[in-house]
């Protein structure tokens, strides 16, 4: 399978790059900006760990409404996996 082809067929799924991108990035500053008002708040940050979760389920959720197929079940296991990366105790 050339690059070509896997871009084609994961574009038919998820849609188009340009479009998840801006997606996930805009849900992703959401998450930045939380972590940065978090510190004014008082509140102690998020660590590495959540928010790298955080950002992936972004970029799950990205694919989800921005694709065509909005109950692909993988995406939907891979943002229940990612949420049980977050929880790991301190």
């Amino acid at each position: 399978m050339t690059t070509e082809d896997i871009l084609e067929e994961r574009g038919s799924r998820y849609g188009s790059f340009k479009d998840n991108a801006r997606v996930s990035q805009e849900l992703s500053r959401i998450v930045r900006n939380e972590q940065e008002f978090r510190t004014k708040r008082g509140q102690l940050p998020m660590t590495w760990y959540e928010m790298e979760a955080l950002e992936m389920i972004c970029h799950k959720m990205a694919r989800i409404v921005s694709g065509n197929d909005t109950s692909y079940a993988d995406n939907w296991d891979d943002i229940a996996g990612y949420a049980q990366l977050g929880k790991v105790p301190r």
